[in-house]
């Protein structure tokens, strides 16, 4: 039991951004993408491309598991593209904060939120289904 504990810590890989960029918490569930699953871990996983992405958020950091593993490949690139973290959002809140008093009243309830960069056919079918219907909805009938 110690060894497997060790072991799945050791899988864990460190994306190295802040909380107040990235908070998955509130971008995979916000209405973006229909695919993430919250685990009874807390962690989240969900399909990027022909890989299962498991993120996990930490204090102040965020932290992955990608399947199946390569050697070649640790899914990293794959995951920021995704997650687009070349976007610094901190500066860009601050920006809107400052031209819109309602974003400011607001904003510090979606510190780390961001958009992701789907693939173009899931964003489709995505939209397809939001007309008339509610993300837990939609979740349903893109999960099946």
């Amino acid at each position: 039991e110690c060894l497997r504990s060790l072991l799945i810590a050791v899988m864990w890989k460190s994306l190295k951004i802040p909380a107040v960029e990235l908070r998955s918490s509130l971008e995979l569930f916000s209405g973006q993408s229909f695919r993430w699953v919250k685990l009874p871990s807390g962690a989240f996983d969900g399909p990027i491309g022909s890989r299962v992405y498991v993120i996990k958020e930490l204090l102040d950091d965020t932290a992955y598991q990608v399947l199946p593993t390569d050697a070649s490949d640790d899914g990293e690139a794959t995951l920021r593209d995704y997650l687009q973290l070349g976007v610094k959002v901190q500066p860009l809140f601050k920006q809107w904060s400052a031209a819109d008093k309602n974003f400011a009243r607001v904003s510090e309830r979606f510190v780390g939120l961001r958009v992701l960069r789907q693939e173009p056919f899931e964003n489709l079918i995505s939209f397809i289904c939001s007309s008339n219907n509610n993300i837990a909805r939609i979740t349903q009938m893109i999960g099946r």
